[in-house]
């Protein structure tokens, strides 16, 4: 198997359960650690020997979302590539032939969170705490944080999440479905479990089996990613995200676009907003 060398990533790998561990170096989604992510997951679509691959976190914690100084020192054109690549990130572990386990850690906000819809498998820390917190931000989750995490789980739960923003406590998610188990604090008995009986299933059934999967939800899966993205370009045109980034650096309350500026706009824009606004 060919040496792998990245920044942003530390590999490790267990030939008797015939899986590969990347661990993130750092807490944020930066364009580096996307890249890196592709080129990996490029990685495993060619080496189906390897029966799982598990993803962690930097320092027990799946992370914080998109590094925040990224895009405040970019643009629009930017964020729609940061939110393209995720979405396609999302879609690559969903088509692998590996079982991929997202270890969730201490929990995973906006983005990040995102990015865990990916795994076939997800664990995490009894004590965890997540959050859709995108609406907060002046955008909105756009790689399956709601019409995916849907499919997957419930319409009710993805709604509750968006709309409120609230953090959800891992005993909750797990009773929705979402995580598989619970954990104790740096306990990896679990996952040596997960691997040990992944590693002993016939790789054929395996492979078959979430292939299986992918195609029960693979329509709704283009619409999702379509329709989430169409709304995050929406939210662009009014530029919410760049006061909460300022206003996050300087330390000031930040000030969204109100309703009744949008409706103003709307009323001046019967047509819509054009795509270079």
């Amino acid at each position: 198997m060919q040496t792998l060398n990245f920044s942003t990533l530390q590999l490790s790998i267990d030939p008797p359960t015939h899986s590969i561990t990347a661990t993130m170096k750092q807490s944020e989604l930066s364009a580096e650690l996307l890249f890196e992510l592709e080129s990996l997951l490029n990685f495993l679509s060619q080496h189906i020997e390897v029966s799982t691959f598990i993803l962690k976190g930097f320092d027990d914690h799946f992370g914080k979302g998109f590094d925040p100084g990224e895009i405040q020192r970019g643009d629009e054109h930017r964020q729609k590539k940061y939110v393209l690549h995720l979405q396609k990130i999302v879609v690559g572990l969903l088509h692998l032939p590996q079982t991929v386990i997202a270890d969730l850690g201490r929990g995973a906000e906006g983005a990040s969170f995102e990015l865990s819809l990916g795994a076939d498998i997800k664990i995490a820390s009894k004590n965890a705490t997540f959050s859709l917190n995108q609406l907060g931000q002046g955008h909105v989750p756009s790689s399956g944080g709601m019409n995916l995490l849907a499919a997957l789980t419930n319409p009710s739960l993805a709604k509750a999440l968006v709309m409120s923003g609230n953090n959800i406590n891992a005993p909750e998610l797990f009773q929705k479905g979402y995580i598989y188990e619970l954990t104790e604090d740096c306990n990896s008995q679990t996952l040596s479990r997960l691997l040990w009986a992944i590693s002993n299933q016939a790789p054929i059934a395996r492979i078959q089996a979430k292939k299986a999967f992918l195609e029960g939800i693979k329509e709704s899966l283009d619409l999702s990613f379509s329709v989430d993205f169409g709304i995050f370009l929406g939210t662009q045109v009014f530029h919410d995200w760049k006061n909460y980034l300022e206003a996050q650096k300087n330390k000031t309350d930040v000030e969204f676009t109100s309703a009744k500026q949008l409706k103003n706009f709307l009323n001046n824009n019967k047509e819509g907003p054009s795509p270079s606004a």
